[in-house]
C-alpha cells in the first residue's frame, strides 16, 4: 500500500527532473547560440520556459491525482482492517474474560494472540479497563489523521519539488520516501497492543 504512494512520489520525481534537464539544455543551447541577439535568446527561452510550466502543471495534476488514487487505496484497505469478522469463538472466549480478573501478564497474552484483529482489541482494551490496566494500541482516529496529513503532505512535496538539489526538508523527505515510511511504521501499529503503566 505504502509502496505504493512512495513509488507514485518518486516516479513524479523522476518525470519532473527529466522536463527540468530538458529546459536546462535548451536553455544552454539558447543562450550560447553567437549568431542570436539577446532579445531572441529571450524570446526562445520565454518559448522554452512556457513549455516546461505547461508540462509541469500537467504532471502536477496527474501525480497529485495518482496520490489521492494511493491514500483513498490504503483507507479502503483500513476499512476492510476494522470490519473484519471475529469468529464466535473469539468472541465467546472474550465475553468470558470480561468477568474473569486477569494480570497484565495475562492481557498481554491476549492482546499478542488478538494483534491484527481490531474488534477482538476493542474488546480486550474494555477488559483491560475492568482490571484497571490501560490497553494501548494506534486509534483507527489516529490513523485516519495521520492519512490525511501524509495525502497534505505528498501533494504539497509534489507542488514544491523542484529538482534532485533545491527544496525544502520535508520535500526531499517525502520524495525520497522517509516521511512515508515514518507514516507506514505507525499505520503498522495499528493493531500492535501494549500495555501501558
Amino acid at each position: 500500500m505504502f509502496r505504493k504512494l512512495k513509488t507514485t512520489v518518486q516516479q513524479y520525481a523522476a518525470k519532473y527532473d527529466v522536463i527540468a534537464g530538458v529546459l536546462s539544455e535548451q536553455k544552454q543551447k539558447i543562450f550560447t547560440n553567437v549568431d542570436w541577439s539577446s532579445s531572441k535568446k529571450d524570446k526562445e527561452f520565454a518559448a522554452a520556459k512556457e513549455g516546461f510550466d505547461l508540462a509541469h502543471i500537467e504532471l502536477v495534476k496527474e501525480y497529485q491525482a495518482k496520490v489521492k488514487a494511493d491514500i483513498d487505496s490504503i483507507r479502503v484497505d483500513f476499512k476492510k482492517t476494522i470490519t473484519n469478522e471475529v469468529g464466535a469463538n473469539e468472541i465467546a472466549e472474550l465475553k468470558l474474560l470480561m468477568d474473569w480478573k486477569l494480570s497484565e501478564f495475562e492481557l498481554q497474552a491476549y492482546g499478542e494472540k488478538y494483534q491484527g484483529n481490531y474488534k477482538a482489541l476493542r474488546l480486550l482494551k474494555k477488559i483491560a479497563e475492568n482490571n484497571g490496566f490501560q490497553f494501548v494500541f494506534t486509534s483507527d482516529e489516529d490513523i485516519l489523521y495521520d492519512l490525511g496529513t501524509l495525502q497534505s503532505y505528498c501533494l504539497s512535496a509534489i507542488s514544491q519539488y523542484e529538482g534532485k538539489t533545491a527544496g525544502h526538508n520535508n520535500v526531499r523527505l517525502i520524495i525520497h520516501g522517509a516521511g512515508i515510511d515514518m507514516y507506514e511504521q505507525n499505520y503498522n501499529n495499528f493493531l500492535n497492543p501494549f500495555i501501558a503503566l
